[in-house]
């Protein structure tokens, strides 16, 4: 994988391993963003501020529910709290008769 840190790809693996075997059908899109702030005040610096955010989001379906999640944990626990939440949302969410069509 390029560009991906140390230890990611083993983390995205392991967060794909768990998925797949979940969902009939799913979508990841994992976020890593960081940005920085400064302010100037008469011609010189007065602040900086650095800005780090990471998570996963889940759009999954299942049985014929369509269901959406996110997390900011990381590597194991991601993949956890991902299957949990789905699991708590999944008696709330009606199943989508539109996902049972047959796509000529």
């Amino acid at each position: 994988m390029v560009g991906v840190e140390r230890g990611e790809g083993m983390e995205k693996d392991h967060i794909l391993n768990r998925i797949r075997d979940e969902f009939d059908s799913y979508e990841l899109f994992f976020l890593k963003e960081k940005t920085k702030k400064f302010e100037s005040r008469d011609r010189g610096l007065h602040g900086v501020e650095i800005h780090e955010e990471e998570g996963i989001s889940l759009r999954g379906i299942k049985q014929g529910k369509m269901i959406f999640t996110y997390t900011f944990q990381k590597g194991k626990k991601a993949a956890d709290l991902l299957i949990e939440n789905t699991k708590l949302l999944s008696p709330f969410v009606e199943i989508d008769e539109s996902l049972y069509l047959i796509h000529i």
